[in-house]
């Protein structure tokens, strides 16, 4: 059973919104509300030139033009980050 158990934990992806990085241990991985300011850290600067749309369809996220992979994002409205 502990094997059993350890192994359905450890099943699921987990992408960090930062730097896309999967992994499958919830521990290693931290969720974020989309208003926190530590996402300020992730902003582009609206002087500089992206060759890429890179919003993510969520308005305050997208308004401070914060780059994040959507799949990063968490159906609770959250912000997945490794730490």
């Amino acid at each position: 059973m502990d094997f059993y158990h350890t192994t359905h934990s450890l099943a699921k992806n987990i992408i960090c919104a930062s730097c896309g990085i999967i992994g499958h241990d919830v521990a290693s991985f931290r969720s974020v509300p989309i208003t926190d300011t530590i996402l300020s850290h992730l902003s582009i600067g609206s002087d500089v030139y992206v060759a890429f749309d890179f919003s993510c369809g969520v308005p305050t996220l997208d308004e401070h033009r914060i780059m994040v992979n959507k799949e990063g994002l968490s159906a609770e409205g959250k912000v997945v980050l490794c730490n």
